[in-house]
């Protein structure tokens, strides 16, 4: 979609730039919480599209669930952000896709209360 076209430019020229042995780190809170803004669906079409071309990804989550998926395999305190609210998830295959998903359901959840 066009939509994604100028950040997926973006990506990979970063890419090419910095090489595999860096990597590129995206937010996403699963919505924009505005009229007119996308809903979970498609920002888990979103992370879709990503899949393979940025490495980690931080998404919004409840402080005490986030305490304990950072002891688990590929989930770490978000580097520049609040770390008791956010998350970072690495993309190698180290955490299932299904709980990434339900990752960024919980992100969207809580971004999408503060909706005006």
């Amino acid at each position: 979609e066009n939509r994604m076209r100028f950040p997926l430019r973006v990506i990979r020229a970063v890419r090419d730039a910095v090489g595999v042995n860096y990597p590129i780190e995206i937010r996403i809170s699963g919505s924009e919480v505005y009229e007119g803004g996308y809903g979970i669906e498609y920002g888990v079409e979103i992370a879709k599209v990503l899949d393979g071309l940025v490495d980690i990804m931080n998404v919004k989550c409840d402080p005490v669930l986030g305490s304990f998926l950072r002891t688990q395999d590929g989930f770490h305190p978000a580097y520049h952000m609040n770390k008791e609210k956010w998350l970072t998830i690495r993309l190698d295959g180290s955490v299932p896709e299904d709980e990434i998903k339900n990752q960024i359901d919980l992100s969207f959840e809580l971004t999408s209360s503060k909706k005006k």
